[in-house]
């Protein structure tokens, strides 16, 4: 909110404030409305999203090994000591 007061000049700066307050209430009420709806639907969901995120970071180390595959990574014998 600090930003926000100082983006505005003296005159139209109460106004801007309070309406950047409401948006702000109004976003963290939709949010919290809508968090539990979103978390049973992605609950289905969350194990792929976990392995996924898991994969991409093991094939983000290999790249930064020096190796730029699994199989590359693989069959070179490389150790991750």
């Amino acid at each position: 909110m600090m930003i926000g007061a100082e983006l505005f000049r003296q005159g139209p700066r109460p106004l801007a404030m309070a309406v950047a307050g409401v948006v702000n209430w109004l976003g963290t009420f939709a949010i919290a409305m809508g968090f539990e709806s979103v978390q049973v639907c992605l609950s289905l969901l969350k194990t792929v999203l976990f392995t996924a995120a898991h994969f991409l970071l093991l094939l983000l180390l290999i790249s930064i090994a020096d190796v730029k595959t699994f199989w590359g990574f693989y069959f070179t014998g490389r150790r991750w000591v």
